[in-house]
C-alpha cells in the first residue's frame, strides 16, 4: 500500500456509536406523543437475530426496570381493560393538568373526562377514575349551573351583599322602579333574585335607598316646600297684579311645591305686607308692589260720605236765607275745630275688649241659666259658620282663608259664653267630619294672638277653609 493511501485511511470519519437497546428505549418513549405497550415498543425496536417477537417483548420489562425505579420512565395500567403502557412522562400527572387547564372556566364533568380520555388514548376507566379522583380530593369544584358545572377554582358565593348593594346603588344614581334596579344587580352579580330582593329592601329600610314618589334612589328627593322658593315664585308673577288664587297657581306649576303648603306661604307674605291687595274690592288683584294711597274721600266710603254732606251743605244754602258758600264754609270749619278740641277719652278709660268680656261674664255668672240657651254643640257650630260667611264677605278673606283668631272673635260677638278650649274643639271636630280644613302658617313668629290658633304637633294651625 502506498503512503498516500496509508495517509488517506488514517484521516477516514469514525463510525457513528451504535445505541444499546435501554438508550434506543429511552429515545423511543421521549419521542412517543403517548404512552405505549411492551407489544408497540416491540414492534418499533430493533430486534436481536435469531430472538423471537414474543421472547424480545418479555425481555423489555427487563431493560427498563432500571428507569423505572430512578423514575426516568412511568408505567400505568391506562391501556385497554388495564394494560400496561410506558412513557417518560407521568400520564396520570399530564392527564391532571389538562382537566385543570380545561377547568378554567367551568364545565360539565362529562366535558372534562373527555378531556382527560382525549390526551393519551387512555381507557376510559383509567382516565375517568383520574378526574374523579380530582373532585373527591377537591382538586376540582363545584359550580352552581345545570350539569352541575367543575371549576378548578372554588365557585364564589354570588349572594355578597355588598357587591349586590353596590350594585343597586349604582344604579340607582338616577331614580328607578326598585323593581328595575333589582333587575340590575341580578343581570350583574347573577346572585340569587330573593337575596338581591331582601337587600334592596334593607337598603330601603336603612334609608340607603329614597324614595322619590314611585321611584327610588340613592339620593335623598329634594323637597319642593322651600318656602323661599315659593315666596320669590308668587312675588315674580305678582310683579303684574292678579288674583290671590292665579298666583298661587303660578307658583304650584313653578315650584312643583304642595297647594296647602304654597296657599300658607302667599298668606304669609299678605300677612307680612310683601304682597299687597291693589284695592278695597273683593275680587281686587294682588301685587308685589304696595299700590299708591287712595285720597281718603276719593275712595269709596269716602265719596258716599262726602256727597251726603254736600247735598246737606246745598239744601241748607237753599233753605236758610242770605246764607252764603263762604259763610257756610267758615261756620264749618269753626265747627269742626270745636269739635277736635275736645277731650279725647284715654285708652284706661276705655274698656278693652277683654275687659268687656270678663264683664260680661261677670253677669252671665248672676243671669238666670234659663234665660238664655245653652251653648249646645249645634248651637256653637251653626254660628261659626255664620261667622265664617259674614268674615267671607270682607275683601281680606275673598280667597276663603280666614285667621282661626278672626273667626273666634266674631264668633263670641254671637256667643258671649264661647269659651277658647269650646271653639277649637268644635273646630276639631268640623275637621274630623272633613267639613273644614285647618291650615298652619309657615312663620310662627307673625302669627297674631297666637293662643287662638290650634296648637298641633309641631304646627300652628292658623287659618279654616270651610269646605
Amino acid at each position: 500500500m502506498s503512503d498516500a493511501a496509508t495517509e488517506t485511511t488514517a484521516q477516514a470519519e469514525p463510525a457513528a456509536p451504535v445505541q444499546t437497546l435501554p438508550e434506543l428505549l429511552q429515545s423511543t418513549l421521549a419521542n412517543a406523543t403517548a404512552p405505549m405497550t411492551l407489544k408497540e415498543l416491540a414492534k418499533v425496536l430493533p430486534r436481536p437475530k435469531k430472538v423471537k417477537a414474543d421472547e424480545f417483548e418479555a425481555s423489555l420489562p427487563g431493560y427498563l426496570a432500571e428507569d423505572l425505579q430512578a423514575g426516568r420512565v412511568f408505567k400505568f395500567g391506562s391501556g385497554k381493560a388495564g394494560l400496561e403502557r410506558y412513557w417518560n412522562r407521568d400520564e396520570k400527572h399530564a392527564i391532571q393538568e389538562a382537566v385543570r387547564t380545561a377547568a378554567a372556566e367551568p364545565k360539565k364533568l362529562g366535558e372534562l373526562k373527555k378531556v382527560a380520555i382525549g390526551l393519551t388514548k387512555a381507557d376510559k376507566p383509567f382516565a375517568e377514575g383520574i378526574v374523579d379522583e380530582m373532585v373527591a380530593s377537591k382538586h376540582l369544584h363545584e359550580h352552581p349551573g345545570k350539569g352541575p358545572l367543575y371549576g378548578r377554582d372554588a365557585a364564589i358565593d354570588p349572594n355578597d351583599k355588598e357587591k349586590v348593594s353596590a350594585a343597586i346603588l349604582a344604579a340607582a344614581a338616577t331614580p328607578t322602579k326598585l323593581a328595575d334596579l333589582i333587575k340590575v344587580a341580578l343581570k350583574e352579580t347573577k346572585a340569587d333574585k330573593e337575596f338581591v330582593t331582601a337587600t334592596a329592601n334593607e337598603l330601603v329600610e336603612a334609608k340607603k335607598l329614597h324614595a322619590h314618589g314611585k321611584l327610588y334612589g340613592r339620593d335623598k328627593p329634594i323637597s319642593p316646600n322651600n318656602k323661599e322658593k315659593v315666596s320669590a315664585a308668587i312675588l315674580a308673577a305678582a310683579a303684574t297684579p292678579a288674583k290671590l288664587a292665579d298666583l298661587i297657581k303660578v307658583a304650584l306649576k313653578e315650584t312643583k311645591a304642595d297647594k296647602e303648603f304654597v296657599t300658607a306661604t302667599a298668606n304669609d307674605l299678605v300677612t307680612a305686607e310683601q304682597l299687597h291687595k291693589q284695592g278695597p274690592a273683593k275680587t281686587a288683584p294682588y301685587g308685589a308692589v304696595k299700590p299708591p294711597r287712595i285720597p281718603p274721600l276719593e275712595t269709596p266710603s269716602g265719596k258716599k260720605e262726602f256727597d251726603k254732606l254736600a247735598k246737606a251743605a246745598h239744601k241748607l244754602i237753599q233753605t236758610v236765607s242770605g246764607v252764603t258758600v263762604d259763610d257756610l264754609l267758615k261756620h264749618l270749619r269753626i265747627s269742626l275745630a270745636a269739635e277736635a278740641a275736645k277731650p279725647v277719652p284715654t285708652p284706661e278709660n276705655k274698656p278693652t275688649p277683654h275687659a268687656e268680656a270678663l264683664a260680661e261674664k261677670h253677669v252671665a255668672k248672676h243671669h238666670d241659666d234659663h234665660a238664655k240657651p245653652a251653648l249646645t254643640p249645634e248651637r256653637i257650630r251653626t254660628t261659626l259658620k255664620t261667622a265664617y260667611d259674614d268674615l267671607c264677605l270682607d275683601p281680606d278673606f275673598e280667597d276663603k282663608l280666614v285667621e282661626i283668631r278672626r273667626l273666634y272673635h266674631d264668633a263670641a260677638r254671637i256667643l258671649p259664653g264661647l269659651t277658647v278650649p269650646q271653639f277649637h274643639a268644635e273646630l276639631k271636630h268640623l275637621q274630623s267630619e272633613r267639613a273644614v280644613q285647618l291650615q298652619p302658617i309657615n312663620e310662627v313668629q307673625r302669627a297674631k294672638e297666637p293662643e287662638l290658633a290650634i296648637h298641633q304637633n309641631d304646627r300652628v294651625l292658623y287659618y279654616v277653609i270651610w269646605k
